[in-house]
């Protein structure tokens, strides 16, 4: 019954009986422009004319919102079509910023003293808009205001009143938008803000002249503090969330000391403590030696010195950091393309140097230009020929060269090198001296015995030049050489045959003792005491891991010897094997001069019969590899002990049940399993021995 009254009052625009009913039984204002939204608008100024109360204006505007209460609220008494929208009467859409628009244009219509009387009602319409028209409200009071007599007063009471509807807004900056600033100031005293932190602000924009710069400042200052804002608000966020967090360390290793310093105020620092530090990086210029400081103060000094290597000037400064923290590394890389490498690569040789690295202290030095430096480095790690070219560069006498190569090669020739030695000499015989050994003639006699010492037949032929004296030397040599090796070859032979015959038995009693295990209950957990009285006969005080080392350790030695009847014999037989093969992989290099020599000295009987032990041997171990190192594993060809081939990972020996799978849930692979490689690319072998080829 009640809207049914209200819906004719509407109709017969009689707006003030309709708020009033609408106050008393608390019906929603919107309705009065919901029931008929063309109509209301059409009318909108005899809805003012009528009412003509600011205090019921104010309530419908502030009462203003998008919702159409009747399909909602009060869709029981309008019955509205199921496509009915009254959004077509709106602009945009938008209901409240449609209706508050059209009242003030309404109220502006009027005349000065009747709009006095509803000037809060236009305000209110300003301040419901989405989004607010804080400003435009400023301005209506800041222009109208100089009208009045009393003009501060008139002022301060309906800021105050925009203040009281908009409790959360910031008047000040409303009022600067506007470029306004003593109506910023009169809106800040009715903000929250302390007049300390917001006076000298303004108080400095209005001293600036001429007003388009005053402009330009104010549009600064609101910018900044539209962002300074934003900053502050979210960064105590991130103090909320990571209350242990050092967020000033943060902000700098962004290279930001204002962001720094705003963070800071939200750590737990006293001020007293950061302040100094961060006025003092403040300070610094350029901007890279900024960021140079700023990494030194939160100890990044890999960035520090990326930061410095874009000045030239603070090389210095640059050598300090480097030495200071090691990062010789990081500085070679990064001062590449500049003109201070070979500083640095000097800088990092003489670190090199003092830490006895002679062979790549050499490389630096030449690369910085130190070529004295480098020929001490050289001398120092015996790189002869380094020793050669630096003398070559730094132009020295044939006698001084001589000199250092001289005890370059007593060195070697003390710990066995021949074949340093004699290239050594070889690069002394073309300087044309002598200084090396006065006792020994510098010639190609000695040369060439040294090659065949060292086993260079090749480069001892060579040497030779047909010298009966050096000949006799590679025959001598030679021969000694031959009976050493055909003697070798026998006792590998042996071996071999020894070794893989042993395996073989090995083997097949390991395969026997699975089968026997499958049939015993009690074998696991015999296997497991055994295992765990090795393992915990530790001492106290050792941790676990120590002993489980130690461990590894004995039985890798058990793995290297051929006791007879050993848990791990057949680890034994296949590390023996594995070594006679990699010797015998091993002196195919040698043989191939060999030969070669052995014929020059017409030692034609040896060279062959070299060629036809050698080659059989070959042949033994090619045809004994394959079953030696079986291409599929059986339980049996695992090696070591039957518990630890059936251990599985949570230490338990569990042996396989007779009938099932003798293979173990997982395999080790030792080194011994897997084969040694025989070279087969090596052209050791002369065509002419070889039958298959002549």
């Amino acid at each position: 019954m009640l809207l049914c009254k209200l819906k004719r009052m509407m109709d017969k625009l009689e707006y003030r009986e309709v708020i009033e009913e609408m106050k008393r039984h608390r019906v929603d204002l919107n309705l009065i422009v919901d029931h008929n939204p063309s109509t209301f608008l059409s009318n909108l100024n005899t809805f003012i004319k009528v009412v003509n109360d600011a205090e019921l204006l104010n309530q419908f505007v502030l009462s203003l919102n998008d919702e159409d209460t009747t399909v909602s609220r009060y869709s029981s008494s309008y019955k509205r079509p199921a496509d009915y929208s009254a959004c077509e009467y709106f602009l945009a859409a938008n209901k409240v910023n449609t209706v508050c628009s059209r009242m003030r244009e309404c109220l502006l219509a009027l005349e000065e003293c009747s709009l006095m009387v509803l000037y809060g009602v236009l305000l209110t319409a300003y301040l419901k808009s989405e989004p607010p028209g804080i400003a435009a409200a400023l301005r209506d009071i800041s222009s109208r205001a100089v009208k009045q007599e009393e003009h501060s007063k008139f002022e301060r009471k309906w800021i105050e009143y925009v203040g009281m509807v908009m409790p959360r807004a910031d008047l000040m900056r409303a009022a600067l938008s506007l470029y306004d600033v003593p109506l910023a100031l009169t809106a800040a005293q009715y903000s929250q803000q302390d007049p300390m932190e917001y006076l000298p602000a303004l108080n400095q924009l209005q001293s600036y002249q001429p007003e388009a710069y005053q402009r330009y400042q104010i549009d600064m200052y609101l910018g900044q503090e539209e962002h300074s804002k934003f900053e502050r608000k979210w960064i105590e966020y991130v103090g909320m969330v990571m209350p242990r967090a050092d967020l000033m360390r943060a902000a700098l290793s962004l290279y930001d000391v204002p962001l720094a310093l705003t963070a800071a105020q939200y750590s737990q620092q006293d001020p007293m403590e950061y302040l100094p530090a961060l006025n003092q990086l403040q300070s610094y210029q350029p901007e890279a030696y900024q960021r140079y400081q700023i990494d030194m103060y939160l100890g990044r000094y890999d960035k520090a010195l990326e930061n410095l290597v874009h000045m030239d000037d603070a090389i210095e400064e640059a050598i300090t950091l480097i030495n200071r923290y090691h990062l010789f590394a990081k500085a070679i890389s990064l001062f590449r393309r500049t003109k201070h490498y070979s500083r640095i690569c000097r800088e990092f040789a003489v670190h090199l140097r003092r830490k006895r690295i002679y062979d790549e202290a050499t490389l630096l030095f030449r690369k910085g230009g130190d070529n004295k430096m480098a020929m001490e480095c050289a001398e120092a790690a015996f790189l002869w020929r380094q020793v050669v070219e630096l003398a070559r560069e730094l132009k020295l006498s044939a006698e001084e060269s001589a000199l250092r190569l001289s005890t370059i090669a007593r060195h070697f020739e003390s710990t066995g090198n021949q074949a340093v030695v004699a290239d050594i000499m070889l690069v002394l015989c073309s300087l044309n001296t002598r200084s090396y050994d006065s006792k020994v003639e510098q010639d190609c006699v000695r040369i060439t015995q040294l090659y065949c010492l060292a086993g260079d037949w090749d480069r001892a032929v060579q040497c030779s030049n047909n010298q009966s004296e050096a000949l006799h030397w590679i025959d001598e040599l030679g021969e000694k050489r031959y009976r050493e090796l055909s003697e070798q070859i026998r006792i590998w032979e042996k071996q071999i045959n020894e070794h893989s015959q042993r395996l073989v038995v090995v083997r097949r009693e390991k395969k026997a003792m699975i089968l026997a295990s499958t049939s015993r209950e009690e074998e696991g957990d015999n296997a497991q005491s055994e295992v765990s009285s090795d393992t915990s006969s530790t001492a106290s005080g050792y941790s676990r891991m120590s002993t489980a080392s130690r461990r590894e350790k004995r039985v890798e030695r058990k793995k290297m010897t051929l006791t007879k009847g050993s848990q791990y014999e057949d680890a034994g037989l296949l590390n023996a094997l594995k070594s006679i093969i990699s010797a015998v992989d091993k002196q195919q290099d040698e043989l191939k001069g060999l030969l070669r020599a052995l014929v020059v000295v017409d030692r034609i009987d040896e060279s062959h019969q070299l060629q036809s032990h050698f080659s059989a041997l070959i042949a033994i171990i090619r045809q004994q590899i394959p079953n030696i190192w079986p291409r599929y594993i059986e339980a049996h060809t695992i090696t070591g002990p039957i518990h630890e081939i059936y251990r599985d990972e949570d230490g338990v020996v569990r042996l396989p049940s007779e009938g099932a799978n003798l293979m173990p849930k997982r395999i080790h692979i030792s080194s011994e399993m897997i084969p040694p490689n025989l070279r087969t690319n090596i052209f050791w072998k002369m065509q002419m021995w070889d039958e298959n080829h002549c």
